[in-house]
C-alpha cells in the first residue's frame, strides 16, 4: 500500500472529484435501514478500545451541537479522504458511501449506517496509517462527525441512530479522539437495550481520559443539574426535583412546614430541610445526610431517593460515574 503524502486537494481537484464518481460505483444497499430502523442491531462488531493513547489534535467537540449539516460537507471530506488513499479498497467504499447520499438529497438512515459502518471499519484497519499522516486523520475525524450529525438530524428511528453512535464512538476511539467517543457513547445509551454493556464502555473512555467529575445517569440519559452534585461525608447530594423527575415522580413542597412530599404510584416519600429523618410508606428512616438548600435548589441523598423508588444505584470511584435503573 502506497500512501501519498501530499496536503490534501486543491481546491479545484476536490471539485472535479464531487462531480465524477469512480467509474461503476454501485448503489449502496439500504437493506441496513430495515434492521437499523427496528433497533434489532447494536453493531456488535464494533470494539471500543481504549489503547492508544489521548490524540492531542482532538478540540472539545461539540457534535451534536454544532448547528446546520449539509450532505456536501460529507462529498467533500470524503471526496479529500480518496484521493489520496484510492489503492485502498475500504476508501472507495466509504466515498461510494457519501456518493450515496449525495444522490438522495435526504439521507437514507440505512446509508448513514452503511457510511458509518465502513469509516469505522477503515479506521480501525488503517489506524497506523491515519494518525501519521494528521490531515488524513482530520478528514476521517471531520467525516465522522458530519455522520453523527446527519443521523441525528435525519435518522427518525432510533435503531439507525444508535448504530450510527456506536460505530462512530469505534472510530474515534481508534485514533484516541476520547472526547468525542464518551459524546456518541452518551447518546447511544439513551437508545440501547443494553446498557450495562454501554455503560462499561463509557467508564472505559471516562478513565482513559481521566474525567473523575461526578455524573449521574438515570435510566440510560446523562443527567444535566442546574447545580452540580456534591459530595458530602462520602454522600452524593443531587437536586431533587430533577432526580426525583427523571424517575417519573411527583415532587410537592410545603413551605409553611418545609417539607418535601415525593410520590411515585404506591410509594409515598416525606422529608424536612435540614432534618435527618425520612418517611417513607409510613416507616422511618434514617438519612446519613440530610436534605439541604444550595442555590435555591432542595439537595438530597441520591442513593436513598433513587432505592426508596425502587431504583438500583451504583457508583464507580474512578470515573465519578453514578447509574440509576429501575
Amino acid at each position: 500500500m502506497k500512501v501519498r503524502p501530499a496536503a490534501l486537494l486543491s481546491m479545484l481537484l476536490v471539485f472535479s472529484l464531487l462531480f465524477s464518481g469512480p467509474a461503476g460505483a454501485a448503489s449502496l444497499s439500504g437493506a441496513a435501514g430495515g434492521a437499523a430502523e427496528g433497533g434489532a442491531a447494536e453493531a456488535e462488531d464494533v470494539v471500543i478500545e481504549t489503547v492508544e493513547e489521548v490524540s492531542p489534535r482532538e478540540e472539545s467537540p461539540a457534535l451534536i451541537e454544532a448547528g446546520p449539516v449539509s450532505v456536501e460537507e460529507a462529498v467533500y471530506l470524503a471526496a479529500a479522504l480518496y484521493q489520496e488513499c484510492r489503492e485502498i479498497p475500504e476508501a472507495e467504499k466509504i466515498y461510494m458511501a457519501v456518493q450515496k447520499l449525495k444522490e438522495e438529497g435526504v439521507p437514507a438512515p440505512g446509508h448513514l449506517v452503511s457510511l458509518s459502518r465502513e469509516l469505522y471499519r477503515f479506521t480501525f484497519r488503517y489506524r497506523h496509517m491515519l494518525k501519521a499522516h494528521p490531515h488524513l486523520e482530520d478528514a476521517v475525524v471531520g467525516l465522522t462527525d458530519v455522520t453523527v450529525r446527519l443521523a441525528y438530524r435525519f435518522a427518525t428511528g432510533d435503531g439507525a441512530r444508535l448504530l450510527v453512535y456506536r460505530y462512530a464512538a469505534g472510530t474515534y476511539a481508534a485514533l484516541g479522539h476520547y472526547r468525542r467517543a464518551a459524546r456518541v457513547l452518551e447518546l447511544a445509551l439513551e437508545l440501547a437495550r443494553d446498557r450495562k454493556r454501554g455503560y462499561g464502555e463509557l467508564r472505559g473512555v471516562y478513565r482513559k481520559l481521566g474525567d473523575r467529575e461526578l455524573k449521574v445517569f438515570v435510566r440510560g440519559k446523562k443527567q444535566e443539574f442546574d447545580v452540580r452534585p456534591l459530595l458530602s461525608n462520602g454522600r452524593t447530594l443531587v437536586p431533587l426535583r430533577a432526580i426525583s423527575e427523571a424517575l417519573g415522580a411527583r415532587v410537592d413542597f410545603n413551605p409553611a412546614a418545609q417539607e418535601v412530599l415525593i410520590n411515585r404510584g404506591s410509594i409515598n416519600i416525606s422529608l424536612n430541610l435540614n432534618g435527618n429523618v425520612a418517611v417513607v410508606n409510613g416507616k422511618r428512616v434514617v438519612l446519613d445526610e440530610p436534605a439541604r438548600l444550595v442555590n435555591s435548589r432542595t439537595m438530597v441523598p441520591l442513593r436513598f431517593v433513587s432505592e426508596a423508588l425502587g431504583a438500583a444505584v451504583d457508583y464507580d470511584q474512578h470515573t465519578g460515574t453514578i447509574t440509576v435503573e429501575d
